[in-house]
């Protein structure tokens, strides 16, 4: 997806930058990098964007809350391990 593909899709599914940004879970300037081309997008935007066009976008959206993800340092046991107990 090119960074004009991907701008006239967000202007003919009237989202702000802000807004996208918001759905996709990504900061507005990102959003921005990626329509004047100064970050690339991810090459499986496309299929996101049609799931978000699908799925209704921001309307469905409220509510939902992002999962955290724990991260292992590398190389040390988690505390919750089989071995642990």
């Amino acid at each position: 997806m090119t960074p004009q593909q991907f701008q006239q899709w967000r202007i003919d599914h009237d989202y702000t930058q802000a807004e996208i940004a918001e759905v996709l879970g990504v900061h507005y300037r990102t959003i921005s990098k990626w329509e004047i081309g100064a970050r690339k997008i991810p090459p499986f935007m496309h299929i996101t964007l049609r799931c978000v066009n699908e799925k209704g976008g921001v309307q469905n959206t409220e509510g939902i809350q992002r999962k955290e993800v724990k991260k292992k340092a590398h190389g040390r046991k988690d505390s919750n391990s089989k071995k642990d107990r």
